[in-house]
């Protein structure tokens, strides 16, 4: 459902929010969403885990191989810090957490069995979980898009939620729910850092201020994917930002299409996977913005001055 020309009628606002909210739970309640996977077997190949190892800290590994009898991760790495030569795998109990795409965040226990080599990378054979415990299931619908935006640090409150005249860092807004939205832009945000995105939907302009929680940054590229949870939002912008989704997801069923999804995302240690853009993204009113200079905001650093 889209929205009419009557875009300042309460009434109107207040019915079509009733049937988004709907519309939302439906899409919420179906078994691949509401179920999830119950064992450390049904875990994809490819899947990013963070594993924290007990005195030491936490590290970034993902699965390379996955069966009925076990499971070889590659060899967990940290940025922060490098075990001793001399240190040994086997044996060790470790800590999981991951987030499945589509799903909800997931943790589990196992222990090492061995060290090995597996499709060429060095890696851990651990024992196979039992059991998963669920946790921060996704709580709204985000679809992926690929769209131009302007980025703003909010310096003052009280302008949060106004609609800025001057243009901002540019950046792509990436996905997109009623609850925040993702965008990659170059250089390295922060946790925490109070933003404001502002782009178009339906010729009209939407402004989302929000918190970023978290972040991937590809030091190759030297850009940033930023996680925004939004503040509230006023109820015409929820319910443009709502029909826009769900219009998307209707086209979609028209096609026989699959929808690519993406979730909420606040959690670290997500898969990092890139900007491409999403195979339905619109991109009637796209510009590039990965060229020019660093006074148009498009540098490897243009979040240095943020």
């Amino acid at each position: 459902m889209r929205l009419s020309g009557t875009e300042n009628d309460k009434e109107e606002h207040d019915f079509l929010s009733k049937l988004y909210d709907y519309r939302k739970k439906i899409e919420m309640e179906k078994p691949a969403v509401k179920h999830g996977i119950v064992n450390s077997r049904q875990i994809s190949e490819g899947q990013h885990l963070r594993v924290t190892l007990a005195e030491w800290g936490t590290f970034k590994t993902q699965v390379i191989k996955n069966s009925n009898q076990y499971m070889i991760i590659s060899k967990p790495t940290s940025e922060k810090f490098e075990l001793p030569g001399s240190f040994s795998w086997q044996g060790e109990k470790l800590s999981f957490y991951f987030w499945r795409s589509d799903d909800a965040g997931y943790t589990f226990e196992s222990v090492v069995q061995d060290e090995m080599f597996s499709k060429g990378l060095p890696g851990l054979k651990i024992s196979q979980a039992e059991s998963l415990v669920r946790t921060q299931k996704r709580k709204s619908i985000r679809i992926r898009i690929h769209k131009p935006a302007f980025l703003y640090l909010i310096a003052n409150e009280d302008d949060a939620g106004k609609p800025e005249e001057n243009p901002g860092l540019k950046c792509f807004l990436e996905d997109l729910s009623d609850t925040g939205c993702a965008v990659s832009v170059g250089g390295k945000a922060s946790v925490n850092m109070r933003l404001k995105v502002q782009f178009v939907l339906n010729n009209s302009v939407v402004c989302m201020s929000g918190t970023v929680r978290s972040l991937q940054y590809k030091e190759d590229e030297k850009r940033s994917l930023v996680h925004i949870e939004s503040d509230p939002l006023p109820i015409e912008v929820r319910n443009q930002i709502l029909g826009e989704i769900f219009g998307m997801i209707d086209d979609d069923d028209e096609d026989d299409e699959d929808q690519s999804f993406t979730t909420p995302r606040e959690e670290a240690g997500e898969p990092f996977t890139g900007f491409e853009p999403a195979k339905n993204a619109e991109k009637k009113d796209e510009i590039n913005l990965l060229d020019g200079g660093p006074e148009e905001g498009n540098s490897p650093d243009a979040l240095a001055g943020f």
